[in-house]
């Protein structure tokens, strides 16, 4: 049931990305011919990245910022306070004002700090645009081959797209490796797309003990779409003219791989391939959180 549903939910995806893709594909012929894009709004060349700080509960800023401040001039007070030793003619009061203030100076930025901490925990900052932002990070990563190969980029986010149950660390491995299996061993790629998508509302059919059990799940999608632009695209490590992913080698290596880091984050990873219309597509599902998530910035130093 579940097997057969996830393949109804990709098909789905897939006939929902077909139209984008072959929007990708005309303006990029339209980029190539010199003319304008017929809908820069809604599809676009990569930008900077999308920001993934996301927003805080209400916290006293200026206050915090005063802090701050304040504790930026605490090491040159610290400074005057030892190059004044040894400079009073009072050489008592002179080691008395120095041991008086380095001890005030210090439990001084002492307080400070901890108040630094407790705005720090007290307003934990809500996770927003996770998915967006490791896609930007990585596409930063690898700018340089991207620029290289002459790539264009192309992007569709869905906004306020939902979080994932999926720890940052496993995301990143599986986008990187998957950006690397691409610009590694397929070709000719003229065009890349990322697309990210809430798919609907399903029914998730388990078992736990032999008792069949029923939940709903929602998942959030990214594909990635690599387009030879009318020019067949070939697995590098493949004989064969079609653009089929290579189950052998280092190549089928990586996508083991990347499909078990899926499979253990209770993820779906598909492909699909036109050889017509020479585009492979990826598509990685992942669970939608449906609690909020939160994160604390790292403390000061």
């Amino acid at each position: 049931m579940r097997d057969s549903e996830s393949a109804f939910n990709f098909r789905m995806g897939v006939a929902r990305c077909t139209p984008w893709v072959e929007k990708m594909e005309e303006d990029l012929q339209s980029a190539t011919e010199g003319k304008s894009l017929k809908d820069p709004h809604n599809l676009r060349p990569s930008k900077d990245a999308t920001d993934s700080e996301g927003s805080s509960i209400p916290a006293p800023p200026h206050l915090v910022e005063l802090v701050y401040h304040v504790r930026k001039y605490l090491p040159q007070l610290k400074d005057l306070v030892r190059l004044s030793d040894g400079r009073f003619v009072d050489k008592r009061f002179g080691e008395y004002f120095s041991q008086s203030l380095s001890k005030a100076l210090g439990n001084l930025d002492t307080v400070l700090k901890e108040y630094l901490d407790y705005a720090r925990v007290s307003a934990p900052l809500e996770k927003r645009d996770t998915i967006h932002g490791l896609i930007e990070e990585i596409l930063k990563r690898y700018q340089g081959l991207l620029e290289e190969k002459e790539i264009k980029l192309f992007k569709k986010f869905e906004q306020s797209l939902p979080e994932t149950t999926v720890p940052e660390d496993p995301l990143r491995f599986i986008l990187n490796s998957l950006l690397w299996y691409a610009l590694t061993w397929i070709s000719p790629i003229v065009s890349m797309g990322f697309l990210t998508q809430t798919l609907p509302l399903r029914i998730e059919t388990t078992s736990k003990e032999g008792i069949p059990l029923k939940r709903e799940r929602q998942d959030i999608e990214i594909i990635i779409i690599l387009s030879g632009h009318k020019e067949p695209l070939r697995v590098s490590a493949s004989p064969v003219e079609m653009p089929v992913l290579e189950k052998e080698g280092v190549a089928g290596f990586m996508l083991r791989l990347i499909e078990d880091i899926v499979r253990d984050n209770r993820g779906e990873f598909r492909t699909e391939t036109d050889a017509k219309k020479a585009w492979i597509l990826f598509s990685l599902a992942f669970p939608v959180e449906r609690r909020k998530k939160i994160y604390y910035k790292p403390a000061e130093t």
